[in-house]
């Protein structure tokens, strides 16, 4: 019988975190980051519904911020229902 040869890592080497404080901090800011993105992305659906009710079309509300019309009418759809699911 032959001998098996060892058997070669698969992939890349695992990472060591070579600062551990910076990381941390790192972690956070991300955090922060994502939470600002957040409270955006909630402000725009608000204000987009907002136009919309008004009787701006989705059109106009995307050519104003340089947009498609499908992404107002996405943003439009999410504050609609975040609205009716606080609402009940």
């Amino acid at each position: 019988m032959t001998e098996r040869s060892a058997r070669r890592p698969v992939g890349a080497p695992q990472k060591v975190v070579a600062d551990e404080a910076r990381a941390t901090e790192l972690l956070k800011e991300l955090q922060r980051a994502h939470d600002a993105i957040q409270r955006a992305t909630d402000e725009r659906a608000r204000l987009a519904l907002e136009a919309n009710d008004l009787g701006l079309t989705q059109a106009k509300i995307g050519e104003a911020i340089g947009v498609s019309n499908v992404a107002v009418s996405y943003w439009t759809r999410a504050a609609r229902a975040q609205r009716a699911s606080t609402s009940d």
